[in-house]
């Protein structure tokens, strides 16, 4: 199922969510990529409408795990690229632990494990590789291809 899809209003899951109280709903739809920074006919993104409404779950599972995140997330991924490109563990692992998506690939289609194996940044390749570790099999943190409906299932 897309999780950007919207109904006749032009409403994504994740508005309808927060504006009928669904915390666990709104978890579920982040962590499969839903972007919290998308915003109502009204132009309220669903932090904005969880605590016009008050419904102070919404807004902790927003604040924890996406509106700030996915804001903030492409600049990260970015960032994420020229540190991997610089060989900066300390950068990397900022980044990392900031959400930046280590699954990203470069504009030619390389990633970023396979840049900093070939650069010889074996700190960063560790790091990368822990990130992986970290997210296991079939980890729910989902790379904007994935997200998107690309190779990911």
């Amino acid at each position: 199922a897309d999780v950007e899809a919207t109904d006749q209003s032009g409403n994504t899951p994740l508005i309808v969510g927060a504006r009928h109280n669904e915390a666990m709903l709104c978890a579920i739809l982040i962590a499969y990529g839903a972007k919290a920074s998308v915003v109502d006919d009204r132009d309220r993104t669903p932090m904005v409408i969880a605590r016009t409404k008050g419904f102070q779950e919404v807004v902790k599972v927003l604040a924890e795990f996406g509106d700030c995140r996915s804001i903030t997330n492409r600049y990260f991924d970015r960032m994420l690229i020229r540190a991997v490109y610089y060989g900066s563990s300390s950068s990397c692992k900022a980044l990392l632990d900031r959400g930046a998506d280590f699954k990203q690939t470069t504009k030619q289609g390389l990633p970023l494990k396979d840049v900093a194996s070939r650069l010889g940044h074996t700190g960063v390749l560790k790091l990368i590789k822990d990130a992986q570790k970290a997210d296991g099999p079939g980890g729910l943190r989902k790379s904007a291809k994935t997200a998107k409906g690309g190779d990911g299932k």
